[in-house]
Protein backbone atom coordinates (compact mmCIF):
# COMPACT_ATOMS: atom_id res chain seq x y z
CA UNK A 1 0.00 0.00 0.00
CA UNK A 2 1.25 3.38 -0.88
CA UNK A 3 -0.05 7.14 0.23
CA UNK A 4 0.43 10.36 -0.81
CA UNK A 5 -0.48 13.92 0.39
CA UNK A 6 -0.86 16.86 -1.18
CA UNK A 7 0.71 20.26 -0.37
CA UNK A 8 -2.73 20.74 1.98
CA UNK A 9 -2.02 17.79 4.39
CA UNK A 10 -4.77 15.64 2.23
CA UNK A 11 -3.79 12.00 2.30
CA UNK A 12 -4.92 9.48 0.10
CA UNK A 13 -3.84 5.76 -0.05
CA UNK A 14 -3.53 3.63 -3.01
CA UNK A 15 -4.50 -0.15 -3.08
CA UNK A 16 -1.44 -2.63 -3.20
CA UNK A 17 -0.77 -3.98 -6.76
CA UNK A 18 1.66 -6.73 -7.66
CA UNK A 19 4.64 -5.83 -9.64
CA UNK A 20 4.79 -2.47 -8.89
CA UNK A 21 5.32 -0.40 -11.93
CA UNK A 22 6.08 3.72 -12.51
CA UNK A 23 2.36 3.49 -14.27
CA UNK A 24 0.93 2.59 -11.48
CA UNK A 25 2.13 5.38 -9.46
CA UNK A 26 0.85 7.92 -12.33
CA UNK A 27 -2.07 6.32 -12.60
CA UNK A 28 -2.66 6.94 -8.84
CA UNK A 29 -1.47 10.74 -9.29
CA UNK A 30 -4.12 11.02 -11.90
CA UNK A 31 -6.55 9.77 -10.20
CA UNK A 32 -6.11 11.76 -6.80
CA UNK A 33 -6.05 15.20 -9.56
CA UNK A 34 -9.19 13.81 -11.05
CA UNK A 35 -10.60 13.74 -7.45
CA UNK A 36 -12.05 9.99 -7.97
CA UNK A 37 -10.69 8.80 -4.87
CA UNK A 38 -11.73 9.53 -1.44
CA UNK A 39 -8.89 11.07 1.17
CA UNK A 40 -7.86 9.32 4.27
CA UNK A 41 -8.20 10.72 7.81
CA UNK A 42 -7.58 10.05 11.26
CA UNK A 43 -10.44 10.63 12.87
CA UNK A 44 -12.63 9.75 15.88
CA UNK A 45 -16.08 7.82 16.26
CA UNK A 46 -18.55 10.14 15.21
CA UNK A 47 -21.03 11.13 18.12
CA UNK A 48 -24.28 9.27 18.16
CA UNK A 49 -25.48 12.19 20.28
CA UNK A 50 -24.89 15.79 20.79
CA UNK A 51 -25.44 16.82 24.47
CA UNK A 52 -25.01 20.62 25.41
CA UNK A 53 -24.04 23.87 23.46
CA UNK A 54 -21.26 22.71 22.36
CA UNK A 55 -20.84 20.38 19.16
CA UNK A 56 -18.33 17.77 19.09
CA UNK A 57 -16.68 17.16 15.68
CA UNK A 58 -14.46 14.81 14.74
CA UNK A 59 -12.51 14.62 11.23
CA UNK A 60 -15.01 12.27 9.76
CA UNK A 61 -18.15 14.50 10.42
CA UNK A 62 -16.45 18.18 9.87
CA UNK A 63 -17.75 18.51 5.79
CA UNK A 64 -21.48 17.25 7.21
CA UNK A 65 -21.41 19.15 10.70
CA UNK A 66 -19.39 22.28 10.07
CA UNK A 67 -18.77 22.72 6.04
CA UNK A 68 -21.77 22.65 4.84
CA UNK A 69 -23.92 23.41 7.54
CA UNK A 70 -25.98 26.30 6.79
CA UNK A 71 -25.03 28.74 9.78
CA UNK A 72 -21.76 30.61 10.97
CA UNK A 73 -19.68 28.14 12.96
CA UNK A 74 -17.42 29.09 15.70
CA UNK A 75 -15.16 25.90 15.69
CA UNK A 76 -12.75 25.21 18.48
CA UNK A 77 -9.55 22.90 17.78
CA UNK A 78 -8.45 22.24 21.75
CA UNK A 79 -5.98 19.39 23.01
CA UNK A 80 -7.04 17.17 26.07
CA UNK A 81 -3.69 17.97 27.95
CA UNK A 82 -3.77 21.10 27.31
CA UNK A 83 -4.23 23.88 30.09
CA UNK A 84 -5.62 26.55 28.20
CA UNK A 85 -7.82 24.65 27.21
CA UNK A 86 -9.25 23.84 29.83
CA UNK A 87 -9.34 27.25 31.45
CA UNK A 88 -11.09 28.13 27.97
CA UNK A 89 -13.27 25.18 27.94
CA UNK A 90 -15.42 26.85 30.70
CA UNK A 91 -15.53 30.35 28.71
CA UNK A 92 -16.45 28.85 25.15
CA UNK A 93 -19.29 26.52 26.93
CA UNK A 94 -20.37 29.68 28.51
CA UNK A 95 -20.71 32.10 25.59
CA UNK A 96 -21.96 28.83 23.18
CA UNK A 97 -25.09 28.41 25.78
CA UNK A 98 -25.79 32.26 25.53
CA UNK A 99 -25.68 33.09 21.49
CA UNK A 100 -26.06 29.49 19.80
CA UNK A 101 -28.83 29.83 17.78
CA UNK A 102 -30.81 29.22 14.29
CA UNK A 103 -27.69 31.30 12.21
CA UNK A 104 -25.01 30.21 14.92
CA UNK A 105 -23.25 26.94 15.74
CA UNK A 106 -20.57 26.50 17.91
CA UNK A 107 -18.15 23.41 17.56
CA UNK A 108 -15.01 21.88 18.99
CA UNK A 109 -12.78 19.45 17.85
CA UNK A 110 -9.96 17.20 19.62
CA UNK A 111 -7.12 18.51 17.41
CA UNK A 112 -4.52 16.05 18.88
CA UNK A 113 -6.74 12.65 17.72
CA UNK A 114 -8.52 13.78 14.25
CA UNK A 115 -6.87 15.59 11.34
CA UNK A 116 -7.82 18.86 10.28
CA UNK A 117 -9.58 19.83 7.41
CA UNK A 118 -8.15 21.58 4.52
CA UNK A 119 -7.44 25.03 5.24
CA UNK A 120 -6.89 25.07 8.39
CA UNK A 121 -3.73 24.22 10.29
CA UNK A 122 -2.99 24.43 13.99
CA UNK A 123 0.13 25.38 15.35
CA UNK A 124 -0.53 25.40 18.88
CA UNK A 125 -3.49 24.90 21.45
CA UNK A 126 -6.39 26.61 21.88
CA UNK A 127 -6.93 27.81 18.24
CA UNK A 128 -10.33 29.20 17.48
CA UNK A 129 -11.83 30.18 14.17
CA UNK A 130 -15.01 32.12 13.05
CA UNK A 131 -16.31 30.36 9.77
CA UNK A 132 -19.17 32.56 7.95
CA UNK A 133 -21.95 30.41 5.93
CA UNK A 134 -21.24 30.85 2.05
CA UNK A 135 -17.93 31.84 2.88
CA UNK A 136 -16.25 28.86 5.23
CA UNK A 137 -13.19 28.30 2.82
CA UNK A 138 -11.88 31.60 3.91
CA UNK A 139 -11.79 31.26 7.75
CA UNK A 140 -11.24 34.05 10.16
CA UNK A 141 -8.60 33.72 13.03
CA UNK A 142 -9.36 34.38 16.40
CA UNK A 143 -5.93 36.28 17.41
CA UNK A 144 -7.43 38.12 21.08
CA UNK A 145 -7.14 36.78 24.70
CA UNK A 146 -8.86 33.81 25.89
CA UNK A 147 -10.98 36.06 27.88
CA UNK A 148 -14.59 35.87 28.00
CA UNK A 149 -15.76 39.84 27.02
CA UNK A 150 -12.67 39.56 24.09
CA UNK A 151 -14.03 36.43 23.18
CA UNK A 152 -17.73 37.60 22.74
CA UNK A 153 -16.83 40.49 21.41
CA UNK A 154 -14.94 39.01 18.52
CA UNK A 155 -18.13 36.44 17.71
CA UNK A 156 -20.25 39.21 17.77
CA UNK A 157 -18.49 42.07 15.91
CA UNK A 158 -18.13 38.92 12.67
CA UNK A 159 -21.60 38.40 13.15
CA UNK A 160 -22.73 42.18 12.95
CA UNK A 161 -20.06 43.26 10.22
CA UNK A 162 -21.97 40.92 7.59
CA UNK A 163 -25.05 42.05 8.83
CA UNK A 164 -23.75 45.96 8.10
CA UNK A 165 -22.42 45.03 5.14
CA UNK A 166 -25.66 43.73 3.66
CA UNK A 167 -24.64 40.78 2.40
CA UNK A 168 -26.62 39.44 -0.13
CA UNK A 169 -28.52 36.27 1.27
CA UNK A 170 -27.69 33.41 -1.06
CA UNK A 171 -30.11 30.29 -1.53
CA UNK A 172 -28.65 27.20 -0.65
CA UNK A 173 -27.97 25.88 -4.56
CA UNK A 174 -25.75 29.26 -4.16
CA UNK A 175 -24.14 28.42 -0.68
CA UNK A 176 -22.83 24.63 -1.97
CA UNK A 177 -21.31 26.65 -5.29
CA UNK A 178 -19.32 29.01 -2.94
CA UNK A 179 -17.91 26.00 -0.44
CA UNK A 180 -17.25 23.63 -3.28
CA UNK A 181 -15.53 26.61 -5.65
CA UNK A 182 -13.43 27.17 -1.71
CA UNK A 183 -12.55 23.50 -1.20
CA UNK A 184 -11.58 23.25 -4.77
CA UNK A 185 -8.99 25.95 -4.40
CA UNK A 186 -8.08 25.02 -0.87
CA UNK A 187 -7.37 21.80 -1.88
CA UNK A 188 -3.72 21.18 -2.84
CA UNK A 189 -2.61 24.94 -2.00
CA UNK A 190 -0.44 26.49 0.24
CA UNK A 191 -3.35 28.79 1.43
CA UNK A 192 -3.43 27.48 4.75
CA UNK A 193 -4.30 29.67 7.53
CA UNK A 194 -2.09 29.32 10.62
CA UNK A 195 -1.68 30.82 14.29
CA UNK A 196 -0.75 29.95 17.88
CA UNK A 197 -1.33 30.77 20.37
CA UNK A 198 -1.13 29.24 24.24
CA UNK A 199 0.70 25.50 24.49
CA UNK A 200 2.87 24.86 21.11
CA UNK A 201 2.52 21.34 19.78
Amino acid sequence: MWSGMTKNRVKYTMDPVDDFEGSDLRNFIRQVQDKKLKPVWRSQPILKRQSGPVHAVVADSYEEAVFKVEKDVVFYVYAPWCGHCKEFDKIYKKLAKELSGPDLLFAKMDGTANDLPPGLEVRGYPTIFFLQMGKKHEPVLYEGDRSYSNFKDFVKEKQNKKNEEGEKVLNKDEIKVNEEKGKRESDGTDGSTTHAFGDEL
